[in-house]
């Protein structure tokens, strides 16, 4: 189903209105059979270079205004660093090292 890019950012829309995210799985398929999924990742791609397309400014502020997250894996990975620093914060007689091997000596 082709849809112009006004039609997929009212998709993204009501997605981001039902999810509270865009964090849109790349396989996910509106109830159109609109690939909200794939566009979303175009989008990224787009934006980053590595796909051939026009984003304008306008519309990377419409994207951004309902929370487009431009790189999920950057900011998962951050997350997890986050969380590995506050657990070591909460356990400070541990270092990183110590926590790790912990893991590795148990397997």
């Amino acid at each position: 189903m082709a849809c112009s890019w006004d039609e997929m950012y009212k998709k993204a829309v009501e997605y981001y209105n039902d999810n509270g995210n865009l964090l849109v799985p790349q396989t996910y398929v509106c109830k159109d059979g609109a690939s909200l999924g794939k566009w979303i990742s175009r989008q990224r791609m787009i934006k980053k270079g590595s796909a051939k397309g026009i984003l304008n400014s306008y519309k990377i502020e419409l994207l951004d205004s309902i929370g487009m997250d431009w790189d999920p894996n950057m900011t998962a990975w951050d997350k997890g660093y986050e969380e590995l620093e506050e657990l070591e914060e909460n356990i400070p007689s541990m270092s990183l090292f110590k926590k790790l091997s912990v893991g590795v000596n148990k397997k």
